[in-house]
Formats: C-alpha cells, structure tokens, sequence
C-alpha cells in the first residue's frame, strides 16, 4: 500500500465529527445557487479544479475544505464565505 497516496487523500478534505453542514457549507450552498451554478461548476472554476462529487460532500457536511481550499472558496464568492466559517466552533469550544 502506498502511504503517499493516503496521505495525499487525506489533504484533499478534511472528514467532519458529524453530519450538520457547518456555516461555510451553508454559506457556500446559497452562494452556488443564488448564482446559478451547480456543484460540478463551481468546482470546475475552483484553481485548482475541485469535483462536483467534492463540492457536494462539503455541502451535506461529510467533509470540509482544506485550507487552501477555504481560501479560493473565499476569494471566488467575493468574501461572502470566508474560511473561518467552515469551522467547528463546538469542537474548539472543549
């Protein structure tokens, strides 16, 4: 087994401690469909692209952006979802 590709997998995104979509994922939704753009699209337009399959597991919640990731999704929506809004405030209130 190849330990690189593991770990390169595992900085794609980051699994989440549940289910419920954090703010940026909520944020993140409106923005794709305020503009009309699907899942597949807005990931196309990512630098570098992201799949639509990504995109829509940071939606329902089962993963998050990395940070790098965050960053684009911030500059791309103008600010409207900023990085800190994918954070798990309940995990870094313990």
């Amino acid at each position: 087994m190849d330990d690189g590709f593991a770990l390169r997998r595992a900085r794609r995104s980051t699994p989440t401690a549940s289910r419920r979509p954090s703010l940026g994922a909520r944020r993140l939704r409106q923005w794709i469909t305020e503009h009309g753009m699907t899942p597949a699209q807005f990931g196309e337009w990512m630098v570098p692209p992201v799949s639509g399959r990504s995109i829509q597991r940071w939606l329902r919640g089962d993963t998050r952006p990395t940070f790098d990731q965050t960053a684009e999704i911030n500059r791309r929506t103008e600010t409207f979802v900023q990085p800190n809004h994918w954070a798990d405030l309940r995990q870094a209130a313990n």
